[in-house]
């Protein structure tokens, strides 16, 4: 039975019982109704991302509506780690944390540029981008 119960932990070492989505690589809407929650990543040109992240009843964050996040045409990624944050990684060099906070409509954006830690604490998949 132990070894059963360490087996299973050790599987949902992954994306699935940690709640970590696919990467995504294209500008386009994710609706993700089992979390509640609905991505738009759009672009003002293939080297800019604009962000809307938006929570069923929690309200919404993202980029400003004249602002966008430099990126790496072909190289930048974003993932939704449930319940509550969207990593972006620009292609280059920098992690973005969208996530809601404990407040109903709270919400927190911060950068590897400021949050050096960013870097390692970034989820797995996004982290071997970053390491390539």
């Amino acid at each position: 039975m132990k070894r059963a119960i360490i087996s299973l932990a050790l599987i949902c070492y992954g994306s699935v019982c940690y709640g970590q989505e696919p990467l995504i690589h294209q500008f386009g809407s994710v609706d993700l109704k089992q979390f509640g929650v609905n991505i738009e990543l759009g672009s003002k040109d293939p080297s800019g991302l604009t962000v809307r992240l938006k929570f069923q009843g929690a309200g919404e964050t993202g980029t400003g509506a004249d602002s966008s996040i430099p990126i790496i045409p072909g190289k930048w990624a974003a993932q939704f780690v449930a319940p509550n944050q969207l990593w972006i990684y620009d292609g280059a060099s920098t992690v973005l944390l969208y996530e809601r906070t404990i407040s109903p409509k709270g919400f927190k954006a911060s950068s590897s540029a400021v949050v050096p830690s960013l870097l390692e604490r970034a989820p797995t998949e996004l982290r071997a981008m970053i390491h390539q």
